[in-house]
């Protein structure tokens, strides 16, 4: 049995977009502190509730890290779906302030899903709030956006190939190609203005 960090749509104080994104000071990520830990069974079934995904996108120079998810992952609704953001849940072992704990887990899912060579101990740079209530997988997450800039000799590769593939792909291409086989999240992230990359705007 699964329990994982979640806080109740109605204690949300954050103002949060029915869909796309939020910018927000760190400052206001502390009112996530209102969660609490749930069966991860019954969180994703219920709505009145949005479980808090650390959500990280890594960046070499102008290039970006883009996955595929494979049938080997556990989100079926996921599969084949392209993706820009390692994330994952909030477990219990995750201690601290709503801040410590949100961070501790994007450390620990980046480690568990990426190998990054050679090491890097680039600060995570948070961004953004993400939500997107237009969809069952969308109604019981909410994201917390970081950044990771790696060095250009950076190599970043997806450690578990049957859930996951995955390549740096230039920013100017992705711009250039439609966002249809993306998930959601991803999809609102690359269609705003949360990369610090005037020329990756579509309007640039």
């Amino acid at each position: 049995m699964q329990f994982i960090y979640v806080i109740k749509r109605s204690d949300l104080r954050i103002g949060i977009p029915h869909t796309g994104i939020q910018f927000t000071e760190p400052s206001e990520i502390a009112q996530l502190s209102n969660g609490f830990f749930m069966e991860r069974a019954h969180a994703e079934e219920d709505p009145d509730f949005k479980q808090v995904i650390p959500y990280c996108v890594i960046l070499r120079g102008s290039e970006i890290f883009v996955f595929r998810r494979l049938k080997g992952g556990g989100e079926k609704r996921l599969h084949h779906l392209r993706s820009i953001g390692v994330g994952g849940h909030i477990e219990p072992t995750e201690n601290g302030t709503a801040w410590e704990r949100i961070m501790a887990a994007a450390r620990r899912e980046i480690e568990e899903e990426v190998e990054i060579d050679p090491p890097c101990d680039a600060p995570l740079q948070y961004r953004c709030i993400l939500n997107d209530d237009s969809n069952p997988v969308g109604r019981v997450h909410l994201g917390v956006v970081f950044l990771l800039e790696v060095p250009e000799n950076t190599s970043v590769r997806a450690r578990e190939t049957n859930v996951l593939e995955g390549r740096f792909e230039s920013m100017e291409r992705l711009r250039r190609e439609p966002f249809d086989d993306f998930e959601t999240w991803s999809r609102l992230l690359l269609e705003s203005d949360f990369l610090p990359y005037e020329k990756f705007h579509r309007d640039a």
